[in-house]
């Protein structure tokens, strides 16, 4: 009862590797399905489809110079967004609507030698508000006027970051620092008065890695 779900969620996937003019490219497509049902009162049923579709892809465009993509979009898939998001918001009456979600990623990752490589990637969520006026000032939903600023209407982030390989086996593993900065800003739908509409945050990480082979 805690999580309306009918059944576990469907995804399925297809991927295709290939090179052109001798440069990697992969791509894949992918899809989601989720139904979801609640039981507002003894013999009454409610249902709902959650449906989401993705397209990735990573291309070798120049020599050691990689540019990644993915995304997502989904009409009751807000938990494939990190939980940023809601699936769905219920009615009055226990009516099931899917809360409407999308997300990327696009960087590029480029080795200047066989020790090192910079990246640098953009991402970013957006969630659909989704609500009902049940009485005057008065909402359910997702998203409405005087939410929770936990509402997310979308989050950024722009990272960047260095990564040295101090040592590497193809039998035992490698060694590595990774650094990464990152700059996040978030925006609720609905933010009390006076209040600024946008958090934002500096991010510093610094790790040393050991990857096994």
């Amino acid at each position: 009862t805690s999580t309306p779900k009918v059944r576990p969620d469907v995804v399925a996937k297809v991927a295709y590797d290939t090179t052109v003019s001798n440069r990697a490219l992969h791509f894949e497509l992918a899809g989601l399905s989720r139904q979801f049902e609640t039981s507002p009162a003894p013999g009454v049923h409610m249902t709902g489809q959650g449906v989401g579709g993705s397209f990735n892809t990573v291309a070798e465009v120049a020599k050691n110079l990689r540019f990644i993509l993915t995304t997502f979009y989904s009409s009751g898939g807000g938990r494939y967004v990190l939980g940023l998001g809601p699936d769905l918001v219920m009615g009055p009456d226990g009516s099931i609507s899917p809360v409407h979600a999308m997300s990327g990623i696009a960087g590029l990752e480029y080795k200047p030698t066989a020790a090192s490589q910079i990246y640098a990637y953009y991402g970013a969520d957006y969630f659909r508000r989704n609500y009902i006026e049940v009485g005057p000032g008065n909402y359910l939903g997702f998203g409405f006027p005087g939410s929770s600023t936990s509402a997310n209407r979308q989050i950024q982030e722009p990272t960047f970051g260095y990564i040295r390989t101090f040592w590497k086996n193809p039998n035992y593993g490698a060694l590595q620092l990774v650094t990464q900065y990152s700059w996040l800003t978030r925006a609720p739908w609905s933010v009390p008065v006076g209040t600024p509409p946008t958090a934002h945050a500096h991010v510093v990480f610094g790790s040393l890695r050991f990857t096994l082979p």
